[in-house]
């Protein structure tokens, strides 16, 4: 009998997400649904050779995937991204499905669109990270080189973080500094042992 515990780990875009990812990895087991859509389009991975097959794969000169081109694909035209999403969402779940089957224990998966994919039901508590929006908006602009518009223009696409936090367990606001943010996760982490 296994005593596994999965937490979702979820947010909206520039919260936090990854540095809570980061901070949990060197307690628990933890993966993320970014990493695996990665290993996914390496070159003939199974989301490359799926794309090609569907005539959405962008790539460089090099067969590599061009991931500058394909994000602007992905959020330029509604259409195109629902047909990347209809290809690669299901082979993210099917490996993150397996990765947790393997695990036994506290364990921890982020999952950018875990809502929004109705994943709840894979996960024993979801932790969502949230901050504010110009928080959100500094950090997509230095962190990631997304310009303010551009950053607005996804932030506006994402659910809301209210209507995350109201599927939520835990709450994560993440506006102030890596250190306080330790500290928060690491008496999350103590609640969940204790």
């Amino acid at each position: 009998m296994s005593d596994r515990k999965v937490i979702g780990l979820t947010g909206t875009i520039g919260s936090g997400k990854s540095m809570v990812r980061s901070i949990l990895s060197a307690a628990i087991p933890v993966t993320d649904c970014d990493g695996i859509n990665s290993d996914l389009l390496q070159k003939d991975g199974r989301g490359y050779l799926e794309l090609q097959k569907n005539g959405l794969l962008c790539v460089d000169e090099h067969s590599e995937i061009d991931r500058p081109a394909m994000a602007d694909q992905i959020f330029d035209d509604p259409n195109k991204r629902k047909a990347f999403e209809a290809i690669l969402h299901p082979l993210i779940i099917d490996e993150l499905q397996n990765w947790i089957s393997e695990q036994d224990g506290l364990c921890a998966a982020e999952v950018p669109l875990l809502f929004e994919c109705h994943l709840e039901n894979m996960f024993d508590e979801i932790w969502t990270v949230t901050c504010s929006d110009p928080t959100a908006l500094e950090r997509l602009e230095t962190q990631r080189h997304i310009s303010p518009e551009e950053a607005k223009r996804r932030l506006a696409l994402q659910m809301s973080v209210e209507q995350k936090a109201a599927k939520s367990d835990v709450l994560i606001h993440n506006d102030g500094s890596v250190e306080d943010l330790k500290q928060t996760i690491d008496a999350l982490l103590k609640k969940e042992v204790s």
